[in-house]
């Protein structure tokens, strides 16, 4: 058993749902590599808390309404614990005792209660909710997390300081879906965190404070927002940022001081946005770029000079854009630099002429 590579619980839940249900399992055969066991049925065995530090997947899951009570998990060690259906309630210690790579939970629930991850560590704690929830700002209390993902079908109101708890061990978060109108509000600081995603949050302007707890972001991924304003000094906290991800969004043009404060930046995606205009010195904060990505954008000229003091570009891609012509020496780009350019756009005027 402790050589299988997956094993797959299915459980099957009884209302209301008891703690001790959850140690009783019964095998219901071998299929491929995954063990298939059904909660409740006749005949099961009980099963010891130690013979659960092998298992790698838990589900648990129901078409009926069901509550998870106190301790429900503890003792359970597996790798990843997934809790999806219509559960109507959990209580505060369902989680207590738990030790787990990976917990996500699927809820139709209106709320979650206060400090319902308190003292339990978490490789990576996922939520999603499928009603529009405001959740409560001691949610994350005395949690360790290390990844957080959160995600919504039809919104979610993130409170002030809901952060602040992770500020020691969380690294990676990904927020979709949810209203965060200013981001800066929601941690005081996070120094560890890597890597920030923010797709779909609504968000329409970037200040000076916007990034101000995250000074050590490496990737940024603010895709998918109607951002129409940057004001300048917006990334003056985020010196060691390598990966901008800008796509699907409705920034009209770009300054010598949109990104001032970039120096590390080593990637830099602007797809499917409505970038219209750059400033002959845009780039100018951007001393180590390597890749550029003008896909899609509504750029039908680049300034004279533009890549001249960008010596470390090696990449450069402009797709299906309104680009009429482009000329590597009026530009200052590099010999060097791989451009890839759609030879044909279809233009009254004639196709795109990359000079060699």
């Amino acid at each position: 058993m402790k050589n299988l590579i997956l094993l797959a619980f299915i459980l099957s839940l009884q209302i209301p749902l008891q703690a001790q249900d959850f140690v009783s399992v019964c095998d219901r055969g071998v299929v491929g590599d995954a063990i298939v066991a059904e909660l409740g049925a006749e005949s099961c065995d009980k099963v010891k808390a130690e013979d659960f530090k092998v298992i790698a997947i838990l589900q648990v899951k129901s078409s009926e309404p069901y509550s998870i009570p106190a301790n429900a998990f503890a003792g359970f060690e597996a790798a990843v614990i997934t809790i999806s259906g219509m559960h109507s309630s959990i209580h505060p210690d369902a989680f207590r005792g738990m030790s787990t790579h990976m917990l996500s939970i699927r809820t139709q629930a209106d709320s979650l209660p206060d400090g319902l991850f308190k003292e339990v560590s978490l490789h990576k704690l996922s939520l999603h909710f499928t009603k529009k929830v405001t959740l409560s700002a001691g949610l994350l209390s005395k949690a360790k997390i290390e990844e957080l993902a959160m995600g919504s079908e039809e919104g979610l109101i993130l409170p002030s300081g809901i952060l602040d708890p992770l500020q020691s061990s969380v690294y990676e978060i990904t927020f979709k879906n949810i209203e965060i109108p200013q981001l800066e509000k929601l941690a005081k600081n996070l120094p560890r965190l890597n890597k920030l995603t923010l797709e779909k949050n609504m968000i329409t302007t970037l200040t000076p404070s916007t990034f101000s707890a995250v000074k050590n972001l490496r990737i940024l991924n603010i895709m998918g927002n109607p951002i129409s304003v940057i004001e300048d000094g917006a990334f003056q906290h985020s010196e060691f940022l390598m990966q901008l991800f800008m796509q699907d969004t409705t920034i009209e043009s770009l300054s010598e001081k949109t990104f001032q404060g970039l120096e590390s930046l080593e990637e830099l995606i602007l797809m499917n946005s409505s970038l219209k205009s750059l400033s002959v010195n845009f780039l100018e904060s951007l001393e180590r770029i390597i890749t550029l990505n003008f896909t899609k954008t509504q750029i039908a000229e680049f300034p004279k000079g533009i890549f001249a003091n960008s010596p470390y570009l090696t990449r450069l891609t402009i797709l299906e854009s309104p680009l009429k012509s482009f000329s590597r020496s009026e530009t200052g780009l590099n010999l060097d630099t791989k451009v890839n350019i759609n030879p044909f756009i279809g233009t009254p005027e004639g196709d795109v002429v990359v000079e060699p």
